[in-house]
Order: structure tokens, then sequence, then C-alpha cells
């Protein structure tokens, strides 16, 4: 037998809530908890604690805040684990789909920050939810913490899924810019998911362009251009990765490329001059 709340039973007589994955709103869950069996649950001895977990994880994945107030309030556990869906805990549920209200009910119940492997800042950074992300560093999340796996952090996450903003939040709260994770620096991986805005603010902050980069600078500026176009390699010099021994053909495209009227707008203003010039003097 699986696990799940499909193959729930109570003795001899299935609860319905076997089916109570089929209910996808706040209402619906509501409602049902207000039905005989649902009130039971709610109501019931401390041997009916398995049901009320899982329903804890079910309202906190769909954002039922007052279910999960409610459930709470009945002895549910805050920190109870899905042992077959990777030990997601509620906080990770509702940190990962960016309920914030019903993040903010679990804190206060006092849910456990930090679970071991994925837990919810990881998760809420990777889904881009600014407020939720939010919610979780004034709680006490710790910025630069990382999975024991391959020391993948918050900005990392939010990095390689090109969310700006969260980029921005995680920086404020002092993230390490340069961590390298098994898979790549917080740079490294916006530049290899085209996520031209966030990695101009990743080099506004100071990331270090050689960082960046796996093997030879030249050969990944090089490599760059065919899965990012030019704007993201040019963004790269302004901010110091060294192209002098770039071949000069390539030189001239981008320099013909940065003359262009199509994306010059958006970059930076104060370095422009000083990247015609650079990229001119690498021509000769």
């Amino acid at each position: 037998m699986g696990c799940g709340l499909s193959h729930i039973s109570r003795s001899s007589q299935d609860f319905p809530i076997r089916d109570i994955y089929n209910v996808t709103t706040k209402e619906q869950l509501a409602a049902y908890l207000n039905t005989e069996h649902g009130n039971e649950i709610c109501t019931g001895p401390s041997d009916e604690r398995g049901y009320k977990d899982k329903l804890l994880l079910h309202a906190s994945e769909i954002g039922a805040t007052d279910t999960v107030e409610r459930l709470l309030s009945a002895d549910a556990r805050v920190n109870f684990q899905d042992q077959c869906d990777g030990n997601r805990t509620p906080l990770i549920l509702a940190a990962s789909k960016g309920f914030t209200q019903t993040v903010n009910v679990l804190i206060k119940w006092g849910a456990d920050l930090e679970s071991r492997g994925w837990n919810a800042l990881l998760c809420a950074s990777r889904g881009g939810h600014f407020y939720t992300v939010l919610a979780l560093l004034k709680a006490g999340s710790r910025v630069n913490i990382a999975t024991e796996t391959d020391r993948t952090t918050a900005l990392n996450l939010a990095a390689v899924s090109g969310g700006t903003k969260v980029v921005k939040l995680l920086l404020a709260h002092q993230a390490n810019i340069n961590h390298r994770s098994k898979h790549g620096t917080s740079l490294g991986l916006a530049i290899r998911g085209n996520h031209a805005h966030t990695v101009d603010t990743l080099l506004r902050a100071g990331a270090d362009t050689e960082q960046a980069f796996v093997g030879s600078a030249e050969t990944s500026l090089m490599l760059l251009k065919h899965y990012t176009g030019s704007y993201i390699v040019i963004s790269l010099i302004k901010y110091g990765a060294d192209i002098r021994r770039l071949p000069s053909s390539y030189i001239t495209e981008l320099l013909d490329y940065y003359r262009s009227q199509e994306w010059r707008p958006i970059l930076p203003g104060s370095r422009d001059h000083f990247v015609m010039d650079y990229i001119r003097i690498s021509c000769i």
C-alpha cells in the first residue's frame, strides 16, 4: 500500500478524506472540515493526528490559511514531514507556492525554517516569490544556507530562475554573491539561463566575472554568443571580462552589435564610452 491520503482508512470504515486531493480550493477544504467527518478529524482524539497532519500538508499547499490555523489549533504537527514526497513540510509546501500569509501563520506556530535538504527559503527563492522570501528572511532564515548534496543557495536558485527582484532582496540581506555550488556561481547560472537583467544586477553588485566561467574566459565568451546573444557578453565586458585574446573578427562583431540601437538604451550609460574604447583598442 502506498502513502498518501488516498490510502487512509479508519478501522473498517473509509473516511471521505481519501478523496481530499480532489479538493483544490480553500473554500472546498473549509467546507469539508465543516462536514461531520471533517469536524470529527479536527476534534478527535490523539490517534487521529495522522489525518490532521496530512490535511495540514494539503491546506498549506493550496494556501488555505484559515484551515491551516484551525488544524494547528486542533493539534496538527506544524513540522510534520511527508515521507512519501521528499520529507516536505507544511512550510516548504506553502513557500514553494508563494503563499506568504500561510507561511506567516506556520512561522507563528513554530515551523522549522531550516529543515534538512530543501528548506522553505530555497523553495521560495526558486519560485521567485519575493514577499515569501522577505517573510522568511525576517523570521530568521539564514540567507547563505546551502543544500547538502550540491551546495546550492537561495541566491543560486533565484539567479538560475531569472528572479531579479529576489536576487536584489537576497543581496540586500548579505547573500554571498560569488558562492559556487556544484552547478556554478549565481552569475554563471544566470548567464546560462539567458537572464540578461539578472546578469546585469549581479554584475552591478560586484559578481566576479572570472568565477562565472568553466574553463577559460575567452572560450566561454565565444560560446556564450551562440546561446545568449551579444548583450550578455557585452555586459560581462563592461564589468571586467578580459577579451584581449578573442579573435579580432569576433571583437569587431561585438563592436557592431554594441553600436546597434536595438538594445543599447537598456544598458547602464555610465560605462558606454569606456566599453566602446575598450573594444576599439582590442581590435587593433
